[in-house]
């Protein structure tokens, strides 16, 4: 008995341990776009990340901060803005719907990749908390190290760290 609960004791320490945290290096994943087109992220190529990977039944509880980042024109040249739906939780509505309720943003966003994540894989990659009903906004440097992680919706505080962060590492 006492060695089931070592046993549990350590596989709960290391997988909060293990959760994405500023400084993690993230991988490779591949997900697709918004015509089912299969993408590698990150696809940087020697540019910053700023990832939105949300739940699809929360796309805009991040939306202040998005438009806050173009409204301000700090996603240009070396920063790059990508959205990730998380559509796993949606398995009773087709993919195609998803991005048919999203198709006039992919159409007007010139400063967005929008890409969709059908079974977890980025989430389960790079080792992301409880993503369910929830989003989390990220940024990676060139290199594709985590530099700003945010789970849930952003306060004014969060914004400006972000953007701090952000010309950090131009």
């Amino acid at each position: 008995m006492n060695r089931i609960k070592l046993i549990a004791a350590f596989m709960i320490i290391t997988g909060i341990s293990a959760a994405a945290q500023e400084g993690n290096l993230i991988y490779p994943v591949i997900l697709k776009d918004a015509q089912d087109r299969e993408v590698w992220l990150p696809e940087n190529q020697g540019r910053n990340l700023i990832i939105f990977y949300n739940d699809y039944r929360n796309l805009t509880d991040n939306k202040k901060t998005y438009d806050t980042l173009i409204r301000r024109k700090l996603v240009t040249g070396s920063r790059h803005l990508i959205c990730v739906v998380n559509m796993k939780p949606a398995w009773f509505l087709p993919d195609s719907f998803i991005r048919y309720m999203l198709q006039d943003d992919v159409k007007n966003s010139k400063f967005t990749t929008f890409l969709f994540d059908d079974k977890r894989k980025l989430q389960t990659k790079w080792r992301l908390r409880d993503c369910d009903y929830k989003s989390v906004v990220l940024m990676t440097d060139k290199r594709g190290r985590i530099k700003f992680i945010k789970y849930g919706r952003m306060n004014s505080i969060d914004k400006t760290r972000l953007v701090e962060t952000m010309k950090k590492n131009q």
